[in-house]
């Protein structure tokens, strides 16, 4: 009975250890398409990859506040447009996948996909989560200082570059090298200022 415990445990830690080990050498890939186009895009890159099961294809949204009828209301919207993500693990197939699909457009690399660097894609993971998509953060401005209070941006106060109070929406800092001039816009709701 010891010895079937001490088995059982060691296939957990094995399991565990490969789950792990996958999160670690996932390589995340951004490919460029055309505006508006993003969901059928990413169904059509789905379609033509050869393991649908290995390769999982995303877009990557963010909730903002927009105002209609009288009140404020949740909505989602896409963080980087005209871009799909893939997380995969062959590139040589994604590549094959993207011309197939006849959608996607090269990179000045002269490849459909650009691979993310470690700091960009925990970056995304930490602020998207598992489903990819960015919650609203909550906070106040004391003494022109910015405190985030709940959301994504909680603890990433320092890379907020502007806060549009009116349409609830902070401007960011970005970690991906190709959004680095124009940053990026997420959901920011300012609950007090003094």
């Amino acid at each position: 009975m010891v010895i079937m415990d001490t088995l059982s445990n060691k296939k957990n830690r094995r399991v565990s250890y490969s789950t792990k080990l996958k999160e670690v050498f996932s390589i995340w890939y951004i490919l460029c398409c055309e505006n508006g186009n993003e969901k059928r895009a990413a169904n059509l890159l789905r379609q033509n990859y050869c393991c649908p099961d290995k390769a999982e294809i995303f877009l990557i949204t963010f909730e903002k506040m927009k105002r209609y009828k009288g009140s404020w209301h949740c909505q989602d919207e896409l963080l980087f447009q005209g871009y799909v993500f893939a997380d995969v693990e062959n590139r040589e197939q994604l590549e094959k996948a993207s011309r197939d699909a006849a959608v996607f457009r090269f990179f000045d690399s002269g490849e459909y996909s650009l691979c993310l660097k470690d700091a960009e894609k925990s970056f995304l993971k930490d602020v998207g989560g598992e489903e990819h998509r960015i919650a609203m953060s909550k906070g106040y401005i004391r003494d022109g200082i910015t405190f985030v209070t709940e959301g994504p941006l909680c603890g990433k106060e320092c890379r907020i570059r502007k806060i549009d109070r009116h349409k609830r929406m902070a401007r960011i800092d970005s970690p991906l090298q190709c959004f680095q001039r124009q940053g990026l816009w997420m959901g920011l709701e300012i609950t007090a200022k003094n």
